[in-house]
């Protein structure tokens, strides 16, 4: 088990020494059997760029001691990803409103005039 934990350790030392620098924060060395080195990119466009330098790469592996034959190339999504951003709390003005309401009550009968009727409605502060 030590071994085999130590021997990853080499290959991904080894692959972050022979990748492009640019895309090392968007990819990691997987597993080898019988050859094939697993690289997973976060992205498609990550692991197309990679794909297009398999023989360099191939040949940087070999030189830094990992009996690589071929690469394998898998898109495996960023599971540590942030979350995404709230929705930001945007409040109308009181002239906004206004301005809001008196197009309402321009407007004939419509599902405009219903919605921006229920849209001061609902963002006017009561008195």
């Amino acid at each position: 088990m030590v071994q085999e934990t130590r021997k990853i350790a080499a290959i991904q030392r080894a692959w972050e020494r022979s990748a492009p620098t640019a895309l090392l924060d968007a990819c990691h060395a997987g597993p080898l059997h019988q050859g094939t080195l697993t690289i997973f990119a976060d992205n498609g466009a990550v692991a197309a760029k990679l794909k297009q330098q398999t023989a360099r790469l191939t040949e940087k592996l070999r030189q830094a001691g990992v009996e690589v034959t071929s690469i394998r190339f898998e898109v495996q999504a960023d599971s540590g990803a942030p979350p995404a951003k709230p929705a930001k709390d945007i409040a109308i003005g009181q002239s906004g409103l206004e301005e809001l309401g008196h197009l309402a009550e321009s407007l004939e009968d419509s599902p405009l005039k219903t919605a921006l009727a229920r849209l001061v409605r609902r963002h006017s502060k009561p008195v």
